[in-house]
Parts: C-alpha cells; sequence; structure tokens
C-alpha cells in the first residue's frame, strides 16, 4: 500500500514537473537599428508558436534611455488591423521599454500558429541606435520585407520611345505604297 502511495506521488510529481517544463515560454528576439536620428516606425513579422499561452504571452520592444526619447509597440493583425493600439515605453531604469502583457489587456488575446505585424516606432535620439525586440511562445520574428516600387531607367524610356518611332515608320511607309 505504501509503495503505491510512493509511485503515485511520484509520478504526480513527474506530471508536475514536465507541466511547468512545456509551460516555459519560448522566446524569439530581434535586433534592430535605425539608420537616421529622428521619427522612425519599422515593421516586423511575428509568427506565434502552436503553444502560444495568451496567460503568459508578451512582446515588447527594449533599448537604452539614451538612444531614444521614446519608443512604442503596436500589434495589428496581418490585415492592418490594429489589436492594441499604441503602447508607449517606459523608463526600467537605464532602459526604455515598450511591452504588450497578453493576460494584462483582456480584450485581445492573440491566438496560436497565427501570423501578426508589430511596429516599433519612435524618436531616435542619434543615427546606428539599436533596440531589441523580444515575443514570447514566438516561432518566428522578422523585419518586415519592404515594398520597393519599381522606377524605370532612362535607357528603358528610350528604348520604348525608339521603338514607338520605329512602329510609326512602318505604319507611314506602308501607308504610302497603298
Amino acid at each position: 500500500m505504501l509503495k503505491i502511495i510512493k509511485n503515485s506521488l511520484f509520478t504526480a510529481a513527474l506530471l508536475l514537473a514536465i507541466g511547468v517544463v512545456q509551460a516555459k515560454p519560448t522566446e524569439s528576439a530581434f535586433i534592430s537599428s535605425v539608420a537616421q536620428p529622428g521619427s522612425f516606425a519599422q515593421e516586423f513579422l511575428l509568427l506565434t508558436g502552436s503553444d502560444y499561452s495568451p496567460s503568459q504571452g508578451r512582446i515588447y520592444a527594449t533599448t537604452l534611455s539614451n538612444l531614444f526619447d521614446n519608443l512604442s509597440i503596436n500589434v495589428y493583425t496581418v490585415a492592418g488591423t490594429s489589436l492594441t493600439g499604441v503602447i508607449a515605453g517606459k523608463n526600467n531604469a537605464d532602459n526604455l521599454v515598450a511591452s504588450f502583457k497578453d493576460a494584462a489587456n483582456q480584450d485581445v488575446d492573440l491566438a496560436g500558429a497565427t501570423a501578426y505585424k508589430v511596429v516599433v516606432s519612435g524618436l531616435a535620439a542619434q543615427s546606428g541606435a539599436q533596440f531589441t525586440l523580444r515575443a514570447s511562445f514566438a516561432q518566428s520574428l522578422s523585419a518586415a520585407p519592404q515594398s520597393v516600387s519599381a522606377v524605370p531607367e532612362p535607357a528603358t524610356y528610350a528604348m520604348l520611345l525608339a521603338g514607338l518611332g520605329l512602329i510609326a515608320g512602318i505604319a507611314r511607309r506602308k501607308a504610302r505604297q497603298v
């Protein structure tokens, strides 16, 4: 009987330990720098893991407070709907930290295995200033690809005009032959 109780307690302790180990959040981090001093806004793509836990989920940006005048984050759906609104950073010793805690905001619970857009913005005091963006239970965190619109080179316009001139010349020659 005592052996059964010991085995049961051992099994319960083992299951509890496994549960505690599994509950420890994984964290992804991305270090980014600002090219020029002044106002900036940078977008990041965040993919939450399938083990995402709203009770422990957290997204935060942090930097040295002497590098930035202010720092804020905003979490969006991929379609562009703001979920959190702008969350302003607060001084924490020598650091400036802007933090979204999922459990603290009852109106917003992020979902597991879902993509989100995170925008970090603020005022950089100097060029090359760096901040770190971290997310708990994140499968991946990366800089959002910047959309670049194509601008034709002058040679492209020259070829277009030469082609139109050639077509006009051929049309004129055929009109004379008729």
